[in-house]
């Protein structure tokens, strides 16, 4: 049998073939590869899915929505012109999903009203990256301006993230751009909204809680007290 080391990195060599595979992937090949993905260790997928979703991205046309969804994982991939952006919200629209929303007044710097946005939310049961994991599930979103990578930083009007309801409920923390591990800043504020984590941000990158479980598993731990209870009452 193989060992757990060698396993790892067979599951990151797989993982990076794929997202090379992704580098001039179709929407096609795109989902075949997150099809595929599935397979790998929870943390691999969840990178190789972020790799899906920018893929998805540059085959999406204006007023379009992809959406490849497995178990664990989930991608969304719109496009619109910068000039629609205010006042939108973008996500895959099913119940319990993630999805952002840009506040009226919302603008892009360094975007013109005819430039094409591609925006991409990625969602994962595991954390993509960091050694420590979120107490749920995670969210990534990217964004491209006419097919090129584009870093959306430094907002005057933030954009919020609602993110899954598995996600849990304490404080918003994301992924540095220096280094792969999660952080908290006065800059993303965390609320509360019908019992599901908002983000409120003004850059973008992978998104998690920490200091609370998902609400699944508040309501088990619920269950479990009053079981208890009722046990000691018989």
């Amino acid at each position: 049998a193989l060992d757990a080391t060698t396993l790892a990195t067979q599951a990151t060599s797989l993982q990076t073939a794929m997202t090379s595979t992704l580098a001039n992937a179709d929407a096609d090949t795109a989902k075949a590869v997150a099809d595929a993905a599935a397979a790998l260790p929870a943390k691999n997928a969840a990178a190789t899915y972020v790799a899906v979703g920018a893929a998805l991205m540059k085959n999406v046309a204006v007023g379009q929505n992809v959406v490849v969804s497995k178990p664990g994982l989930e991608v969304a991939a719109t496009a619109a012109s910068a000039s629609s952006l205010a006042g939108a919200s973008y996500g895959s629209g099913a119940s319990c999903a993630p999805y952002a929303e840009l506040a009226d007044g919302f603008t892009l710097p360094g975007t013109s009203d005819t430039d094409v946005v591609s925006i991409a939310l990625t969602k994962s049961a595991a954390a993509p990256y960091g050694t420590v994991a979120p107490s749920g599930s995670t969210l990534t979103m990217e964004v491209l301006v006419n097919g090129a990578s584009f870093d959306v930083s430094g907002l005057t009007v933030p954009i919020k993230l609602t993110l899954a309801c598995d996600a849990g409920t304490g404080g918003c923390q994301f992924i540095s751009a220096a280094s792969p591990t999660w952080t908290a800043s006065s800059e993303v504020t965390t609320s509360v909204v019908n019992g599901r984590t908002v983000c409120t941000t003004p850059h973008l990158t992978s998104f998690g809680t920490f200091g609370s479980s998902p609400a699944s598993a508040v309501a088990v731990s619920v269950l479990v007290v009053v079981l208890a209870a009722l046990v000691q009452l018989v």
